[in-house]
């Protein structure tokens, strides 16, 4: 991947996140991953803060963290969102937390809706992405509004992405 690429993907997806200089990011997700790189190059386009620690996700102080520091977003794959609502999340005070992004692999459709529930319920926000690591990481989104409606989607392409469905074999 060249650093031209590596902007235009973080410039695309700022265009549909609502990120802000005065967010507080968690670096939650290894750099090494893609989708982790994405947090960064991401975040870094407009000079929030992001948060690193080797405190995992789950560990209690992890969240005592964000609190403390009155982190405004998460970012995680299925997985963290199933250990999350088996922690029971959607009964936790996180009143700093703006948006939460999912990606890295599909999420099961009831809890993709459950998390839009709550996400609007709270006046947050709840993204679910696409992406391929070839590409930078995400590809596309589903923009919260349309979760309901569209939760097994793949949603709209980035700015300057496009998607087409092979004719011979429907993929």
């Amino acid at each position: 991947l060249s650093q031209r690429n590596l902007y235009e993907n973080a410039a695309s997806i700022a265009d549909y996140l609502p990120i802000a200089a005065d967010d507080v990011c968690p670096l939650n997700l290894p750099l090494d991953y893609s989708y982790g790189l994405s947090l960064l190059t991401t975040n870094s386009l407009f000079g929030g803060t992001m948060v690193c620690s080797l405190r995992n996700v789950v560990d209690r102080r992890f969240w005592d963290d964000f609190r403390k520091f009155g982190m405004t977003s998460i970012a995680g794959t299925p997985d963290l969102y199933e250990m999350l609502a088996r922690f029971g999340y959607f009964g936790w005070d996180m009143p700093s937390m703006k948006y939460l992004t999912q990606a890295g692999g599909k999420l099961r459709e009831e809890l993709v809706l459950e998390y839009a529930r709550h996400s609007r319920e709270c006046g947050r926000r709840f993204f679910t992405m696409y992406g391929q690591t070839e590409a930078t990481a995400r590809m596309s989104f589903v923009p919260p509004e349309a979760l309901a409606e569209h939760a097994g989607s793949i949603g709209h392409p980035v700015r300057n992405g496009r998607f087409r469905i092979d004719p011979d074999t429907g993929e």
